[in-house]
């Protein structure tokens, strides 16, 4: 229901009784500014106000829905790392781990989208893909492996920039686990570049690659294209020559 200001002039509709004093203080205001002087630019005036009020509003609750998001994902990241250093398993915390660090590369995301933005672009795109490659290259225990991160700085929602992620992740992770066998010394590289409409994200290593081997299979390249197909994306795999991976999405 709309409320009437001191002159008559009815104003939007609210609940906030300190924003409705707010703007009869303000339209008192604006009532002795020239040029402001009809009831119907003082009533878009108010409206004006309202929708601004209504935005900051919209914007403290999308911050608190992220916020127990990321408590969830946390509280998530916990458990498993119980149930991780509880299993007698290796190849079982082995896996735990893994789904702690794709956890651990969505918290980020939303850390990164909260402290940019209200709306659901996550701008820094190049930050966030070099943070999470990095994290895991350092978690992994990466000395003797090089890793480079080139990539373009694009403007992502943000359910295609975990995706992508994700998937540089994965190919990141098994690279790490298989490629360098025998402590042998190599190179990671994750590339991301645009051109007219297209993006591709290229990950290559000059490891002893997967042909012959039972990991074409493996589980993070099963999540590769599934990731790839969820972002309407395809991707490629070979594994003849080192590996190399390659998503190509639309921008």
């Amino acid at each position: 229901m709309s409320s009437q200001s001191r002159s008559g002039v009815p104003l939007p509709a609210t609940t906030d009784q300190r924003t409705i004093q707010l703007l009869h203080e303000e339209i008192s205001g604006l009532r002795g500014q020239a040029g402001l002087a009809s009831d119907r630019e003082v009533q878009l005036a108010a409206s004006l106000l309202a929708a601004e009020t209504r935005l900051r509003d919209s914007g403290a609750m999308l911050d608190e829905v992220n916020h127990r998001a990321k408590n969830s994902i946390q509280i998530a990241m916990s458990l498993l790392g119980l149930q991780m250093h509880a299993t007698p398993s290796e190849e079982v915390r082995l896996e735990l781990a893994s789904a702690i660090r794709r956890l651990g590369s969505i918290a980020t995301a939303h850390l990164m989208l909260n402290s940019q933005s209200t709306d659901e672009q996550l701008t820094s795109f190049r930050a966030y893909l070099t943070l999470i490659c990095t994290e895991t290259h350092q978690s992994l225990g990466g000395e003797r492996i090089a890793l480079i991160v080139d990539t373009d700085e694009l403007a992502l929602d943000t359910s295609r920039a975990i995706n992508l992620a994700l998937i540089a992740s994965e190919a990141l992770t098994n690279a790490m686990k298989y490629a360098f066998p025998g402590g042998r010394q190599g190179a990671i590289r994750i590339a991301c570049h645009a051109s007219g409409g297209r993006a591709a994200l290229i990950i290559t290593d000059d490891g002893i690659g997967f042909a012959a081997t039972s990991r074409a299979g493996a589980l993070g390249l099963r999540l590769v294209r599934t990731l790839a197909k969820a972002i309407g994306g395809e991707a490629e795999i070979d594994g003849t020559n080192g590996t190399r991976i390659e998503v190509r999405f639309n921008i």
